[in-house]
């Protein structure tokens, strides 16, 4: 039903949705519920509209899932319910991974790869860095956007130096915090490689650096 009413303003979209991750099109099935258009959506959720149809349009947003959320309330949903929604719509959303890790992104100049099993996502990075023993390791002046950044060390040791301060970790140890400042991720051995679990909110891959 929403498809019908969404058309003739989904077809000005660019890029086309994706079936497997079309949000907009959930979004929309629940605004025709409640019978709210998008200026109405945007005004309750305190989304700019812009913002709201970049969503219903499927455009890559760096807002992510805390846009969603807001988006979400005056359409008495959840986060649950969206993607609950959206995997009834495509009971065909699955993709066999034939490699392990499927995806790889490697900074060999600094010493530095990222490994992940789940598809990209603007929304959320989830996955595994290794530092190289004596590398020159990870550094950054600060994106652009907000981006939380969680590490959990699962073999060797890890420096973060954030604000100014050092903080070691050694395995089984964890931090947060936000990618938006300085900070830097360095192996503190010289010779053994060192793993972390390594989470973002939205993906650091979508967000240039400042």
């Amino acid at each position: 039903m929403y498809r019908e009413i969404g058309d003739p303003f989904r077809k000005s979209a660019s890029p086309s949705p994706d079936k497997f991750l079309d949000i907009g099109g959930v979004i929309m099935a629940f605004m025709q519920e409640k019978k709210i258009d998008g200026a109405q959506l945007a005004r309750l959720s305190g989304v700019s509209e812009s913002e709201v149809y970049n969503v219903l349009k499927n455009r890559r947003s760096r807002s992510g899932l805390k846009t969603l959320q807001k988006l979400a309330r005056p359409l008495d949903k959840t986060l649950a319910d969206i993607f609950n929604k959206l995997s009834q719509e495509n009971p065909g959303n699955i993709q066999k991974l034939d490699k392990d890790p499927a995806f790889v992104t490697d900074f060999k100049k600094q010493g530095i790869t990222f490994f992940s099993d789940t598809q990209p996502l603007p929304e959320l990075f989830i996955g595994k860095i290794v530092v190289m023993g004596g590398a020159k390791g990870f550094a950054s002046g600060g994106l652009k956007g907000p981006c939380a950044i969680f590490l959990r060390v699962t073999r060797g040791s890890l420096e973060v130096d954030y604000g100014g301060k050092i903080y070691p970790l050694l395995t089984y140890q964890k931090l947060t915090f936000d990618g938006r400042y300085p900070h830097a991720i360095r192996n503190k051995s010289a010779a053994d490689p060192a793993e972390a679990l390594f989470v973002t909110a939205p993906s650091f891959l979508s967000i240039a650096a400042a």
